[in-house]
């Protein structure tokens, strides 16, 4: 810095060179560890956030494998509704099979029975089907006569066999019915029709077609 007089002093090193050397050496050294430091402080801070993030990790990793168990052991106890609803819907399958095309007979003396008039009973009825119908064959079309039903019985009067074949083809699946023989009888002085005759049966008639 410049004395009272103006002039310039100068900074003299006297250490010697050996000395100097020794010094900047450890300058150096002190930065290169200081930066060392830094680097594995730095090291230090990454891996401690990577074992926060692991560790949160491992607990949501934990806590669903422990929702996941207990889902499995609700689905579990639900196996058996499930097992049951299988096996029903098995059952229903085969019995839907088995009645395939078939003609309840229950039905059909069930359906005699609401159309007869009250004026007249039957005294023997018997039906047929065709080969395979009975057993749950192949489906038709609905118009197709694939039955018949064969019927004797004895009626006060001819109107009322009238309205009986009228009633029967009110009856679904119940076709063309007819009249093949009718006889007045006269006992006691009270008159009587013997008859006989048929109603065919489509396959509206059938499970197939509808009918239960």
């Amino acid at each position: 810095m410049p004395g009272s007089n103006g002039s310039v002093m100068t900074q003299v090193n006297l250490l010697p060179p050996d000395i100097r050397e020794k010094n900047r050496s450890r300058q150096v050294t002190a930065t290169v560890i200081l930066a060392v430091a830094a680097v594995m402080a730095l090291l230090m801070f990454v891996f401690f956030l990577q074992s926060a993030g692991l560790t949160r990790a491992q607990r949501d990793l934990d806590a669903q494998q422990a929702a996941n168990a207990k889902l499995e052991a609700q689905i579990s106890r639900l196996q058996k509704f499930a097992d049951l609803k299988q096996a029903r819907d098995e059952r229903q399958a085969l019995k839907d099979t088995l009645v395939k095309d078939l003609v309840l007979f229950s039905g059909v003396l069930g359906d005699v029975s609401k159309v007869i008039p009250g004026e007249m009973y039957l005294t023997a009825m018997t039906a047929t089907t065709q080969a395979g119908v009975a057993t749950g064959g192949a489906a038709t079309a609905s118009s197709s006569i694939i039955g018949t039903i064969q019927f004797q019985g004895v009626a006060s009067d001819q109107p009322t066999i009238a309205l009986w074949l009228t009633r029967l083809e009110e009856v679904t699946g119940w076709v063309n019915a007819w009249i093949s023989s009718d006889t007045v009888q006269t006992e006691n002085g009270v008159s009587s029709v013997q008859f006989s005759g048929t109603v065919d049966i489509t396959h509206d008639a059938t499970t197939n077609g509808g009918r239960s």
